[in-house]
């Protein structure tokens, strides 16, 4: 954004110099309305440049020079090319087309880019033409949608709500270079109430115009977004994001409550510190990859990660703020934990993943030509209701183990019991070891009668393990990394039971410090099977040729 508004000005102050240098002989002639808020915009540039400049709804002469504003003048009036400068009235762009297109081709966002043009009037003549003559795709929509829509904030802590509300205000209120009733001549306020931290433009309503609110505070029948709903820092801080339990309530307000006011096809916004992959702001990116929304995620680190320079730079009161070395100070400072969430937005989680999704193998068919050595599995039954039944079944040729398929439900026994026997029938497993730990050694037996009554047989065992779960995971990592192949993302729909094994083991964290860790623990079972199976060695069965 500091890059957009450098540009404007310099392209702002580039234009100016030209039109003082260059503006015609004699007055400038303004025809329209004298309430007309394009034209009075005009009216106060031409002043600040020294312009002469009368504003009149009837042409007169002589003018060598004319604007117009066109909703507000007679439908018959003509104009001459020579003075119908910004091109009311004959071909060519618009002063406003030729100003969007300078700065569009100055930030270098034309070629090869998608781009939406909201009207249809004169102000954007001609600019979807040298727009796609610079290789952009350009869509125009029409701009005449309701010119009152219910807005919702939701942020946490009242602080934060009321700071944006007061923002809001000073909006409406507070003289500016840039008037809000220039663009909205229409939503004037009405109706402020500090205590609700509501504001009602051009009427009353039952839901407010805005309405700002606190996350915990109550929703239901008091809010309806239908422009856009705005959630601003929905973490309080590093130690809520480090308490898992508080993130899914969280989210669960979040999605279930807030989410809610937004009725069907209003914009949602999310602004926040990524501290966790946990919080709100992925949960919500998520579930909008799942159900296919349109999305766009703006990640912008305080460092940048080529130049390690500030990206946030700039002056305020004639003293730069934000500076490189202020930022590289905090680098030293701070834990690097700390310094890459809270700075570079990235969630502290990530710097400690143990099984980072990059660092791993995929496959999209098994290897062609070849048998397999053996096809085994390795099942951890849940140990509590939170806990879920987690079974890889993997295809060994020599060192290399392809995970081809994974029992990981939550459900009870007796759902996870048929469905165990069901993936060791189907992917013709030569043996299966369960963990004995609790209740494994009936679970496998029921396993392997559900098996042997489908007229099958499946070599099924149990072992007890002894050794620290966090310990086995982090011994058994590097041959994992090294050795194993899981399917591409591609080739398995989102939300099955392969995708929810897979986001488990690419979360899990080296502290350990996580809720759930049924996935890689199953596949620290696994590895640790094929190593006793192979005497110790990393190599799993050497073939003979």
């Amino acid at each position: 954004m500091n890059d957009v508004m450098e540009q404007i000005k310099t392209l702002s102050a580039t234009l100016d110099e030209e039109t003082t240098r260059f503006h015609p002989t004699g007055r400038l002639l303004l025809l329209g309305s004298y309430e007309s808020v394009f034209l009075k915009a005009v009216k106060r540039k031409a002043d600040l440049l020294g312009i002469d400049c009368d504003l009149t709804q009837y042409p007169c002469s002589p003018y060598k020079a004319v604007v117009v504003d066109r909703e507000t003048v007679p439908s018959d009036i003509k104009l001459t090319a020579e003075v119908d400068i910004d091109h009311s009235y004959s071909q060519g762009m618009s002063s406003v087309s030729q100003a969007t297109l300078a700065l569009l081709l100055a930030l270098d966002l034309v070629h090869a880019k998608d781009i939406t043009i909201v009207g249809r009037g004169h102000a954007v003549q001609n600019l979807a033409k040298y727009l796609t003559l610079g290789n952009a795709t350009v869509t125009v929509a029409h701009s005449k949608t309701k010119s009152l829509l219910q807005a919702t904030m939701e942020g946490t802590g009242d602080d934060l709500v009321k700071s944006f509300y007061n923002g809001c205000l000073e909006y409406l209120t507070v003289p500016n270079e840039y008037l809000f009733y220039d663009v909205f001549p229409d939503a004037r306020l009405v109706q402020t109430n500090a205590d609700t931290k509501t504001v009602n433009l051009k009427s009353k309503s039952r839901f407010p115009t805005i309405m700002c609110r606190s996350i915990d505070a109550r929703q239901v029948g008091l809010s309806e977004a239908t422009n856009v709903l705005y959630l601003d820092d929905c973490v309080e801080g590093r130690e809520e994001a480090k308490n898992r339990q508080r993130l899914d309530d969280k989210w669960e307000v979040i999605s279930g409550d807030i989410m809610g006011r937004a009725i069907e096809g209003t914009p949602m916004v999310f602004t926040g510190t990524r501290y966790s992959l946990y919080d709100p702001i992925g949960r919500v990116q998520e579930h909008a990859q799942r159900e296919g929304w349109a999305w766009r995620a703006i990640e912008i680190p305080a460092l940048d990660l080529v130049t390690d320079e500030s990206n946030y730079e700039y002056e305020r009161e004639g003293k730069k703020v934000f500076t490189t070395a202020y930022f590289r100070e905090q680098r030293e400072l701070l834990s690097a934990e700390q310094f890459e969430s809270e700075f570079q937005q990235q969630p502290f989680e990530a710097k400690g993943l143990l099984f980072n999704k990059d660092e791993l193998n995929y496959f999209f068919e098994l290897p062609p030509d070849r048998e397999p050595d053996t096809i085994i599995a390795v099942g951890d039954t849940a140990e509590s209701g939170s806990d879920s039944t987690s079974m890889p079944v993997a295809v060994i040729y020599g060192t290399e183990v392809y995970i081809v398929d994974v029992i990981f439900d939550d459900a009870p026994a007796e759902v996870t019991k048929p469905e165990c026997a069901k993936c060791l029938i189907s992917n013709k497993v030569a043996s299966a070891t369960f963990e004995a730990n609790n209740a494994g050694q009936y679970y496998a037996r029921d396993v392997d009668q559900i098996i042997r009554d489908r007229g099958y047989s499946v070599g099924i065992r149990t072992k007890r393990t002894i050794s620290n779960k966090q310990t086995r995971i982090e011994f058994a990592s590097d041959n994992i990394k090294k050795n194993f192949y899981f399917k591409h993302p591609s080739t398995y729909k989102r939300g099955s039971q392969y995708w929810n094994f897979m986001k488990e083991v690419t979360t899990y964290t080296r502290s350990g410090k996580v809720p759930h860790d049924d996935a890689p623990d199953s596949l620290s079972l696994l590895e640790n099977e094929i190593r006793m199976l192979s005497g110790g060695k990393v190599e799993v069965f050497k073939r003979p040729y």
